[in-house]
């Protein structure tokens, strides 16, 4: 018999984990904070796994390079979230839940800002988009 997901509407709760105050601000400016959700799954024997649910943004150099999210995990360290280029599909870390669940970590496409954008000088920008023209065209 498979493992049965309880509904998870009735368990769903918000966790915000780590304010940012208190201890060394440096060592912590880099870490994001997270809000969990979590589904309680009943397994075969009555006990019960907890699958923790977090959702990250990840910008378009993220998106094409990859990259290392550092999170403040549920009981106070960090934990880095490893992102892979040119996906975003669900990252599952097994055992990262609790009573022996998985954290399940939903990497979202953030597109560029016009602010963003802006940041550069206009031939530059015309350079980026000369060079998206050319995987296009």
């Amino acid at each position: 018999m498979e493992d049965e997901n309880i509904d998870i509407g009735e368990y769903e709760e918000e966790y915000e984990e780590y304010d940012g105050s208190g201890g060394d601000e440096s060592s912590n400016k880099d870490v994001q904070i997270v809000s969990y959700t979590h589904s309680i799954i009943n397994n075969n024997d009555g006990m019960h796994k907890i699958d923790l649910h977090i959702a990250i943004d990840i910008n378009i150099l993220e998106y094409l390079i990859g990259g290392i999210r550092k999170i403040k995990y549920v009981d106070n360290t960090c934990m880095d979230i490893t992102i892979e280029p040119f996906k975003t599909n669900d990252i599952i870390i097994k055992n990262k839940g609790l009573l022996g669940g998985n954290l399940n970590v939903k990497p979202i496409f953030k597109n560029i800002t016009l602010k963003d954008w802006n940041k550069i000088s206009e031939k530059k920008r015309d350079r980026v988009i000369n060079i998206i023209k050319k995987m296009y065209v």
